[in-house]
């Protein structure tokens, strides 16, 4: 089952990859967190904005990290309840 995850994760990334772009609200999303980052980094001194940065970061990268392997469990699951359902 891992081995097919990790063939099927490439087609998945580029399909949600499509979604988000077509998705109206996702892409309101976006512009309104650039939008406040924006206003944020102006009011911040160069170094705070910098510390900021480092944290938004880590912060964004441990929530991918969340993301990919609920996601991943998810399909685990699913092929899971397939195969209880094929028997």
């Amino acid at each position: 089952m891992e081995n097919i995850l990790k063939q099927l994760t490439p087609y998945i990334a580029e399909h949600l990859e499509q979604v988000f772009t077509e998705n109206s609200e996702y892409q309101r999303a976006v512009k309104t967190e650039n939008d406040q980052l924006q206003l944020l980094s102006n009011k911040l001194q160069q170094e705070q904005t910098e510390l900021f940065e480092h944290y938004f970061t880590a912060n964004c990268e441990t929530a991918a990290i969340r993301e990919f392997l609920s996601y991943q469990q998810g399909m685990k699951d699913m092929f899971t309840f397939l195969r209880y359902l094929s028997k």
